[in-house]
Order: C-alpha cells, then sequence, then structure tokens
C-alpha cells in the first residue's frame, strides 16, 4: 500500500543530504512543509502540495495532512512528507509514522540537520564544552493554543547545567527566560537568538539573560526563531565576526 518517506531538508537547500534528494527524486507526492526552503523542489517531478502550518493559524492542521498520507498510500503511491530541519525533533512525525503503518505502508525516515546543529554552525558555536555543558537540551516554547504550562521542572532545567536549545517559542520565550531566572539561572548567561534563518529577514542576536528579559518587547522578535541560553555559547563569535551575509542584530553582552 505505497511507502511513505519523512525527510529531514535541513534550513537551506545545501543542507539536504544526499540520500534525501535521492528519495525526493523519486516521489509521486510530496507534501512540504512551509518553512523549507522551496529551491529544493526544483527539478523535482513529483506533485507537490503545500502542507505548511501557520503559527496559531488555521491553514492546515496535523488532522488535514494525516488524511492526504491516507489518501495517496492507499492509491498506492510513493509520498514523501518533506519537514524542514530534522524529522524527529518536534515535527509530530510520530502521527505521521502511525498513519503510513495504519496503511501497511513501507516506511522510511531520512534524517536533516535540525535548526540547532545548522544555527550553531553559522554562529560557529558549541553547544557542549568539557567542564562547561555536558549536554543540550531540546525543549519546545509551543504548547496547545499557544499557552506554555508549568509541567517543565525549570529548577532541574537549571541544575543541569546544560545548554538550553528552544525551539518554537517565541510566543512564550518572555515567559521562559522568567522561569529561568526566577530559578536561578544567573543573570548574565549567554543567550543567541536565530530569527527567520537563512531568508532574507534572518536576524541574529546576542545578549545575556536578565536583558534578554528586560528588552524582550522592544527586540520584537518573529517567527520562525531558534533561542540558545547556556555557559557554552560565552565563546561564540562576536557579530563582527558572524559570516552570515545579512549581519548581526547588536554587539553581544557577554564577555
Amino acid at each position: 500500500m505505497g511507502k511513505l518517506t519523512l525527510i529531514g531538508a535541513g534550513n537551506s537547500c545545501d543542507l539536504m543530504t544526499l540520500r534525501g534528494l535521492g528519495r525526493l527524486k523519486k516521489a509521486d507526492i510530496i507534501l512540504y512543509d512551509r518553512l523549507i526552503d522551496i529551491a529544493i523542489l526544483e527539478n523535482v517531478s513529483g506533485s507537490k502540495i503545500n502542507v505548511g502550518k501557520i503559527p496559531y493559524g488555521n491553514r492546515h492542521n496535523q488532522k488535514y495532512i494525516n488524511q492526504l498520507i491516507r489518501k495517496y498510500l492507499l492509491m498506492d503511491f510513493n509520498v514523501v512528507r518533506l519537514k524542514s530541519g530534522d524529522v524527529s525533533i518536534f515535527s509530530r512525525a510520530s502521527e505521521e509514522i502511525e498513519t503510513g503503518r495504519d496503511c501497511g505502508a513501507v516506511i522510511e525516515i531520512v534524517p536533516g540537520v535540525t535548526t540547532a546543529s545548522a544555527f550553531s554552525a553559522k554562529i560557529k558555536a558549541v553547544l557542549t564544552k568539557r567542564d562547561v555543558s555536558s549536554g543540550v537540551v531540546f525543549i519546545t516554547g509551543h504548547k496547545s493554543r499557544g499557552n506554555i504550562d508549568d509541567k517543565y521542572n525549570w529548577r532541574a532545567l537549571v541544575e543541569l547545567g546544560m545548554t538550553i536549545a528552544v525551539y518554537m517559542g517565541v510566543k512564550n520565550m518572555k515567559y521562559i527566560a522568567e522561569r529561568l531566572i526566577e530559578h536561578g539561572l544567573p543573570n548574565d548567561t549567554p543567550v543567541v537568538v536565530g530569527e527567520d534563518l537563512e531568508n532574507a529577514g534572518e536576524r541574529i542576536l546576542f545578549d545575556n539573560l536578565l536583558s534578554f528579559y528586560s528588552n524582550f518587547d522592544e527586540y520584537d522578535i518573529s517567527f520562525p526563531a531558534v533561542v540558545f541560553i547556556g555557559e557554552a555559547l560565552r565563546s561564540t563569535e562576536t557579530p563582527l565576526e558572524c559570516t552570515t551575509d545579512i549581519g548581526c542584530l547588536s554587539e553581544p553582552f557577554f564577555a
């Protein structure tokens, strides 16, 4: 009953893996996300359907996407679900895999470069560092209906001493910063924000935690953005050394 391939496309066409590109070229149907680099779809013959979601909007919901997957698998098509970043991180892939299994389809997952990896490479940052940060914690700042709940153990996040990477957190980022400060994360902890990466609206912000919290509204950060918080970032390049073509928003507040 068809084949379902979930492909992580990274956040720019040149970060697409060779395996992913090969599978994409064999697809009958391509269901692609709003945030992918559209250049990836050039010279690809499969039928292309934009199933991108808009943050807190009503364009397409997951139920609709699952219905499309089911429809085309039952028609014995080779279906590619093309996602920005990596399939395994905050992409709701489990629901789509379950849909494929229910149809009796062959399922393949092709990993991609997650946004945190692409962003850290862009600013030449490390997310782990010996004797400073022994790991990375990925959290989502987005919850159902746009409200982040209090189920996170904020104290545990602080006490782990690891770099925190916040995905989909723009709407609730000030709240997240406030909770981290309340639970003991030092005010001068480095914060780096990547907004609309690899696009014309790209901005990169260097700050410390307290200033970031205090000036968040003034910064007017928009979707999509990823936020790094942690001591491992203290050696990150300054904006003048940042190699983006578009540039960086501000001087860093951390040394």
